[in-house]
């Protein structure tokens, strides 16, 4: 019997919890990353606006890095640092997090969702983030957009990360 129960619970777990529905605990997952704009953008406020929920705030550290509880379903997300030590005449940064996991906040993620979204909503990111919309589109492109972004940035001459691979966000 108890190993019945042993690979019951561990089924359960897979699949987020019981079928019947009337838990009110959604399966959470992990949001974490860096916001940095090449130092770590310190004591801003990171705000998450996510499919079905929004208003998930948070404070970057000392080192740039945040951490955020969102609901596995809510996913994608919007996010924004505003404040701390944002350079003069910076309001904002933006990225997207298509899943849980590491998404960091950087001028190269700002600079990739604004193709997309000025590609997909003719929206500045100001205006999207008031009202994220599309967000599961803009989550599939942001590759495309990255791989634009990449190449724009490399004719101009500029050195990109070793790690900002063809096809990754």
């Amino acid at each position: 019997a108890l190993p019945a129960a042993i690979v019951t619970g561990a089924l359960l777990t897979a699949c987020g919890g019981g079928g019947s529905g009337d838990s009110d605990t959604q399966p959470t997952a992990n949001l974490t990353g860096t916001a940095a704009t090449g130092a770590p953008i310190v004591g801003a406020t990171l705000t998450a606006k996510c499919r079905n929920s929004s208003g998930i705030t948070g404070t970057t550290s000392a080192t740039g890095s945040f951490a955020l509880t969102v609901a596995s379903a809510d996913f994608p997300c919007a996010l924004q640092i505003s404040g701390g030590n944002l350079p003069a005449g910076i309001p904002a940064l933006y990225s997207l997090a298509a899943s849980s996991g590491n998404t960091n906040v950087t001028p190269l993620t700002d600079l990739a969702l604004a193709l997309q979204i000025n590609a997909q909503l003719k929206q500045t990111l100001g205006q999207w983030f008031a009202n994220p919309s599309s967000m599961d589109a803009i989550a599939e492109a942001l590759a495309s957009a990255s791989n634009t972004l990449r190449t724009a940035l490399t004719a101009a001459g500029y050195t990109l990360p070793a790690n900002w691979s063809a096809g990754s966000a």
